[in-house]
C-alpha cells in the first residue's frame, strides 16, 4: 500500500498545504516520516512541456430512459491560470441552484421540469470543465435540455440581465469567502492553486477579478458553452 502510495504522488505535482500553528520544522519532519519528502520535486509550471486537449466531441442524447433520469450538460472551460475562468464562475452561478438564478426561474418556477439542479465550473492545470446536472421524470429530461439550451442562447445573444448577472457576481463572491474562512477548505484551495497553476491566488485577489467580470465576459462563456456542448444523460442508480 505504502508503494501504491508513493507511484500514485510520484505521477503527479505534490503540494503540501497546512492550518494551524504546527511549526514548519515539525511538518517538514512529519511529511520526511511519510515518504513524501523524499518524492522528487515537480518542474515548474512554466518549465513543463505544453498539453493541448484534444477536441471536444459535442453531442446530445439520442435515447432519453424511461424512468427518472440525471441529464449532464456542459463544455470545456478556461484553465486555472486563464484569467476568463471567473466568468465561467459568475456563468455557473447565474445558471446554479440558488433562487436568483435564471435557470432556477426558467426551469423550476416557469415551467416546473426539475427541482434537483446545479451548475458549476472547475478549473485545472491544462482545461476546466463547466457543467449542469440536473435530476428529471422521463417525459421532463429532454424539455430540460432545450430549456437550458435556450437559456444558453438568450445569455449569449442578450446578455445576463443586470439583476441576474449582480445575485451571481455576490453569490460567486460569499462561495470564497466561505471558502477562506474554512480553514480545511483554504488549504485545501491553496495546495490545488501550487500544484496546478503557476502561482497562488488568494481569496482577496480572486474576488477582486470577480468584481471586473463584466456581463459581455458572462454573455461569451455562454456562446462558448453553448458551442462545445455535450449532454449525456443516465437513470438514477437502483
Amino acid at each position: 500500500m505504502r508503494d501504491a502510495h508513493r507511484q500514485a504522488l510520484a505521477g503527479a505535482p505534490v503540494a503540501v498545504s497546512a492550518v494551524g500553528g504546527l511549526p514548519a520544522t515539525e511538518l517538514l519532519a512529519a511529511l520526511d516520516k511519510a515518504g513524501i519528502g523524499a518524492l522528487p520535486a515537480a518542474p515548474p509550471l512554466g518549465a513543463r512541456p505544453p498539453h493541448t486537449p484534444p477536441p471536444v466531441r459535442t453531442g446530445i442524447p439520442e435515447r432519453w430512459p424511461d424512468e427518472f433520469c440525471w441529464l449532464q450538460a456542459g463544455s470545456r472551460a478556461p484553465h486555472l491560470g486563464d484569467p476568463r475562468r471567473h466568468a465561467y464562475n459568475v456563468l455557473g452561478h447565474l445558471m446554479g441552484s440558488s433562487p436568483a438564478s435564471l435557470l432556477y426561474a426558467r426551469i423550476r418556477n416557469d415551467e416546473a421540469l426539475a427541482y434537483s439542479f446545479q451548475s458549476w465550473s472547475r478549473s485545472y492545470s491544462d482545461t476546466g470543465a463547466w457543467r449542469m446536472l440536473a435530476g428529471a421524470e422521463p417525459a421532463n429530461a429532454p424539455r430540460v435540455l432545450d430549456a437550458f439550451r435556450s437559456l444558453l442562447a438568450e445569455i449569449a445573444s442578450d446578455g445576463p440581465g443586470e439583476e441576474a448577472f449582480s445575485a451571481a457576481v455576490r453569490q460567486a463572491v460569499v462561495e470564497v469567502v466561505l471558502r477562506a474562512e474554512s480553514q480545511q477548505e483554504a488549504a485545501i484551495a491553496l495546495a490545488v492553486d501550487r500544484a496546478l497553476a503557476a502561482e497562488v491566488t488568494l481569496p482577496e485577489q480572486e474576488i477582486e477579478a470577480l468584481g471586473r467580470v463584466t456581463a459581455a465576459e458572462v454573455a461569451a462563456a455562454a456562446a462558448d458553452v453553448a458551442r462545445e456542448l455535450v449532454a449525456v444523460v443516465r437513470p438514477e442508480a437502483a
